[in-house]
């Protein structure tokens, strides 16, 4: 997963939990990138949702988590099977 993942961060580090976007938000300003540079990807709606909240360049929902399709629509911008799917640039 280390060629995927190029910073995290964790709920302790910021002030809102999900849905809200510090997370994701401090993991951008961790790669020294613009949100709408950035791919967020998640596999519950309230990842997908933090992703959106923070301006993502593009969110993918994933179907390994709790949530389906019907959840995820309307909201990820791609939903996949698995997060193998996911190819690096």
């Amino acid at each position: 997963m280390d060629i995927f993942i190029s910073a995290y961060a964790c709920r302790d580090e910021v002030r809102e939990g999900k849905p809200a976007p510090d997370l994701f938000l401090l993991a951008c300003e961790r790669l020294g990138l613009e949100p709408k540079e950035c791919l967020a990807v998640g596999d519950s709606l309230l990842d997908v949702k933090m992703g959106n909240a923070g301006g993502a360049g593009l969110t993918v929902g994933v179907l390994t988590g709790a949530s389906t399709v019907e959840d995820l629509n309307g909201h990820a911008d791609i939903i996949l099977k698995r997060v193998s799917e996911v190819r690096p640039a």
